[in-house]
């Protein structure tokens, strides 16, 4: 859950910076005193790619060649996901009582 939060503050910084710098800034700040070490690797590896550190003469510390691509990365499309039901191809009687009995689970497990 907490890695869903980090990519959901990431996208929100790509797609709208100006509202929400101030609550990623809360969101990385929470993440880096996790105790899962993941959690916290994520989101210095984000902050960095997102709001990179800025030297004396103005030019990205941070970041290099995968800060230009972010919104390819983070905001990509992907297809929609297809949903099949595993019992498609069962007759109407084990559909049925699918609901009621153990009789579909007995019948897949044999």
């Amino acid at each position: 859950m907490k890695l869903q939060i980090l990519n959901l503050a990431t996208k929100l910084s790509i797609t709208n910076p100006k509202q929400t710098r101030l609550l990623c800034q809360y969101v990385f700040n929470l993440a880096k005193y996790d105790l899962n070490y993941d959690i916290r690797d994520r989101a210095r590896f984000l902050r960095q790619l997102i709001m990179p550190a800025t030297s004396d003469d103005k030019t990205p510390a941070g970041g290099g060649a995968l800060a230009k691509h972010v919104k390819k990365i983070f905001l990509a499309t992907k297809p929609a996901p297809v949903l099949e039901s595993k019992f498609k191809g069962f007759c109407y009687v084990y559909i049925h009582f699918m609901i009621f009995t153990m009789v579909l689970v007995v019948f897949m497990t044999v």
